[in-house]
């Protein structure tokens, strides 16, 4: 049997205020053979037109290691919401 269409309630009415930006950078330190992840997720902000509320927000995540040295690795992450 075919199904019916599927329903869901109307999306948020949305003012982009600054639109995403995401970014991701791979650098590889060749002096001590580090390699680092850098993801920066800008996220924008918008403004929610039916009640005003505006919600803005992004990360920065660093994911860093020694290819022979599984112990060297860690991660920092920071998130700012606003």
């Amino acid at each position: 049997c075919p199904f019916e269409a599927p329903q869901s309630a109307p999306p948020a009415a949305l003012e982009v205020l600054r639109a995403a930006a995401p970014k991701r950078t791979l650098m590889e330190d060749v002096g001590s053979g580090e390699v680092c992840v850098k993801i920066e997720d800008d996220l924008g902000a918008v403004r929610f037109t039916d009640h005003g509320l505006s919600v803005d927000q992004r990360c920065t995540e660093q994911y860093r290691t020694l290819a022979w040295d599984p112990l060297s690795t860690r991660a920092d992450i920071q998130w700012h919401y606003r």
